[in-house]
């Protein structure tokens, strides 16, 4: 099964050693990753941004599950990866994956931004509305009433990642009415560079109350911004890559009882 991947190279073949894998929300696709990429090329990175199945021009499944998307992604990984990010559900993915990842003598960087761990009824019905309705874009004249203070490329990608993404993989995930994966991030060898980025629960950040104990291991708030950082302050993130690159932060060790979805 292919998957569509989009790569960004630095200018100079001497400097292509150190490989990035971005994994994107839900109803984007590999384009919403544009200017973090440009940032990571800048600092002699290759990137890798795949459209994740049911988006953009990736696969469609008959079962949508992590397990299932984890799969795809997973007979796609080079194992030489430097750093991986992933945003939202794309950052439940990357928790998922990483017992293939470790299985590289350097596990790479982990960057996990606003990951829904952990939602009631309530904040996955918040979680849905705010993803926009698979299938359909967001057309320029409410582009500025969706994301108003998001730069014209963000929206014009968000737009495109809604029309392209498969409405039967945003039925088939949000039909149970539990969300917990917080052991995913508790399973997490504790020899991982590991990094969380959150945003503001007041701005709808879905890093919820009951997951504020990893923060003091690996947290970060990113200020003043909503569950949508990799649009809203991509400069935090990439701040966070350089620092874990510098100093690094120690992966959960205590495992959880495992949930599925």
């Amino acid at each position: 099964m292919d998957i569509n991947t989009t790569i960004w190279v630095p200018a100079s073949s001497e400097k292509r050693e150190k490989k990035a894998l971005l994994l994107h929300e839900l109803t984007c696709s590999a384009q919403s990753w544009h200017a973090i990429a440009r940032e990571l090329v800048q600092r002699d990175y290759t990137v890798l941004a795949p459209d994740l199945p049911g988006h953009g021009l990736g696969p469609r499944l008959d079962y949508y599950a992590i397990s299932e998307i984890e799969r795809v992604v997973r007979h796609h990984l080079t194992f030489d990866l430097t750093l991986v990010i992933g945003h939202g559900f794309g950052a439940l993915v990357l928790l998922a994956l990483i017992p293939a990842l470790i299985s590289h003598p350097r596990p790479p960087l982990i960057v996990l931004i606003d990951p829904p761990l952990t939602l009631d009824k309530t904040a996955i019905a918040a979680y849905k509305t705010m993803l926009g309705v698979p299938g359909e874009a967001t057309y320029p004249k409410n582009y500025e009433d969706a994301w108003p203070s998001w730069k014209r490329e963000d929206k014009l990608a968000k737009a495109y990642g809604e029309m392209s993404c498969d409405p039967e993989m945003i039925r088939q995930l949000f039909s149970k009415s539990n969300w917990s994966f917080s052991y995913l991030l508790s399973i997490v060898p504790r020899n991982v560079r590991l990094r969380i980025i959150h945003g503001d629960p007041a701005l709808g950040s879905l890093f919820g109350p009951t997951d504020y104990a990893y923060t003091q291991l690996a947290g970060k708030s990113a200020c003043h911004t909503s569950h949508w950082i990799v649009q809203e302050d991509p400069d935090a993130i990439i701040d966070a890559v350089m620092n874990l690159e510098h100093t690094g932060c120690r992966g959960p060790s205590s495992p959880e009882p495992v949930a599925s979805l």
